[in-house]
């Protein structure tokens, strides 16, 4: 089902002549179901060549704690400003966008 949503917006975009980009944003975890998506989304997106940011490493190297609100699965400020900041970089690098301040 997964590869099917994604072919799907990535038919769209190609009929809307824009770009997909393809994000993994992480919990807490580190499962082995989250490693599986990881690895369906990068092969996916290989595939297709998508560009595709998986938020895992940049978020866990920080810790849990640093980076979520406590007793709760969404980021904290910590974890969003992780976040921006990696895919800032992602967008300019990998997509093409104009960094803000050029």
């Amino acid at each position: 089902m997964n590869k099917a949503i994604l072919d799907r917006f990535y038919q769209v975009t190609q009929k809307l002549n824009s770009k997909l980009v393809l994000l993994y944003l992480p919990g807490k975890g580190n499962t082995e179901e989250d490693k599986e998506r990881r690895r369906f989304l990068d092969t996916w997106s290989q595939t297709q060549e998508v560009p595709y940011l998986d938020l895992h490493e940049p978020i866990h190297s920080f810790g849990v704690d640093a980076t979520h609100i406590k007793g709760n699965w969404h980021w904290n400020e910590n974890g969003h400003r992780v976040a921006a900041s990696e895919i800032a970089k992602f967008l300019v690098n990998k997509v093409g966008i104009e960094s803000p301040s050029q």
